[in-house]
């Protein structure tokens, strides 16, 4: 397919102003940075998921309370106005109550997947035409293509080991054509020397890991209570009887370790 990938020295200025999704950690904060040097008047938005009076994030989430105030400070470092919006009711509907029907059915969800096409990115874009605002723009390893025909595409980062892409695979591609990725070229240890020379507080931050409203130990921990665990037999596709389980809501088709059967050889998850 023949065309270019967008850059932010190529993207349509329009208006020049750009909203961007402020996490707390040090991508976005860098991302700020970027798109000021590249000349933009960047707006900072940061989304609040929870309501932490009743279940708290994980410390390294990015949506906990500490990184609501780390992309503050971030913020206030570059100069930059920043926003926090109430995403409770949508967050919990589409994200947190999906994930949970989705185990209650036998199926495996992806909640990234889910929050950045539902959440974040329809949250960004409606607050950007309620500022006015033409541009939006996210912290992720990720690039935008236009085909030679006008079509925009969500394409993979040039950094292999951070690429981020398929967390974005479900955008609507008619708002790829005011996205702008300011990391999509990048490499992480540059992204962090940058920081710390701008003197960023997040420099050194630990990225954040897996679900970020799951604080317990293990997944089965956090389903335990919220979704009903019926033990029953694993059975072979030959119906051969090889162990029990503890509740189909704990595996994943495909999956090989944790099973908690011993067969002399490799065995996987089927639906």
């Amino acid at each position: 397919m023949h065309g270019q990938f967008i850059s932010l020295h190529d993207a349509p200025r329009r208006n020049g102003h750009v909203l961007l999704a402020m996490s707390g950690g040090v991508d976005s904060g860098v991302s700020a940075l970027a798109l000021a040097e590249a000349g933009y008047t960047v707006v900072g938005l940061t989304m609040k998921n929870y309501c932490y009076g009743d279940a708290g994030a994980p410390e390294r989430s990015c949506c906990s309370i500490e990184a609501i105030d780390d992309a503050r400070s971030v913020c206030q470092k570059a100069g930059i106005r920043h926003l926090v919006v109430n995403t409770e009711e949508i967050f919990g509907r589409e994200v947190y109550h999906n994930f949970l029907d989705e185990y209650r059915h036998g199926r495996t969800p992806n909640p990234c997947v889910r929050c950045n096409s539902i959440v974040r990115f329809e949250t960004l874009v409606a607050w950007a035409q309620e500022l006015g605002f033409d541009m939006i723009a996210t912290g992720h390893y990720a690039r935008v293509f236009r085909s030679d025909a006008g079509r925009y595409y969500v394409a993979r980062s040039t950094s292999r080991a951070k690429d981020q892409s398929y967390f974005l695979s479900a955008l609507e591609p008619s708002v790829l054509d005011r996205v702008l990725f300011p990391l999509g070229d990048r490499e992480k240890s540059d992204v962090r020397d940058d920081a710390r020379r701008a003197g960023l507080r997040v420099a050194d931050k630990p990225d954040s890991q897996d679900v970020c409203f799951i604080s317990t130990r293990t997944l089965r921990d956090f389903l335990e209570g919220k979704v009903e665990l019926t033990e029953g037999d694993v059975e072979t596709v030959d119906g051969e009887i090889i162990g029990r389980h503890d509740g189909i809501a704990s595996y994943t088709v495909g999956q090989r370790r944790g099973l908690g059967v011993a067969a002399g050889r490799p065995q996987y998850a089927k639906g």
